[in-house]
């Protein structure tokens, strides 16, 4: 963001990552990750989300190539703006996927004195659907999934056919001054 509005630069691709853990499943919703390249991409660039298990980290450099000749011989940016990819350790292939279920989730325990202590837990459970990301990862392959910042339920939109509720306005009344 400091880059394209405060430098005032121009850039091809936004590449976020390598980030220590997967980003997959709903557990994208709130990595930082995946949202420094939804922040690119709101700004009208091309970006690129990566993740890998923490200790495959230092190998994980060594599949950016295979990775990137893989979206760039497709012509994936081309068809979608943002990127997540997850890179497992020893990866076999590359899939193209959706996401999936939760990975990750946390038990808290009372550290005493009103503290509690997160402590995180893998809760994923293969359903045999090789489209997901949480399944493409766990059988050993890259997962590339195309993500969108829009966060709209199109159900819900298209059927309220727009409804406006009389006497609202421009809600968006703050400037930077």
């Amino acid at each position: 963001r400091f880059a394209v509005l405060g430098l005032k630069q121009q850039y091809d691709l936004c590449i976020s990552g390598i980030n220590r853990g997967y980003n997959i499943g709903t557990d994208m919703v709130y990595s930082g990750t995946v949202g420094a390249a939804s922040e690119a991409a709101a700004l009208g660039l091309k970006s690129v989300a990566l993740s890998t298990p923490p200790s495959f980290y230092d190998h994980a450099w060594k599949q950016l190539d295979r990775v990137f000749d893989y979206i760039f011989s497709n012509k994936l940016l081309d068809l979608c703006d943002i990127y997540n990819v997850n890179i497992p350790p020893q990866p076999k292939g590359i899939r193209i996927t959706r996401q999936g279920a939760p990975y990750y989730s946390d038990d808290y325990q009372n550290a005493g004195g009103n503290l509690y202590k997160a402590c995180g837990k893998c809760v994923y459970q293969d359903n045999g659907d090789p489209t997901l990301d949480t399944n493409t990862v766990n059988h050993g392959d890259i997962s590339i999934s195309p993500i969108t910042i829009d966060k709209t339920n199109w159900n819900v939109s298209s059927a309220s056919g727009g409804m406006r509720q009389a006497g609202t306005g421009d809600l968006c009344a703050y400037r930077c001054g």
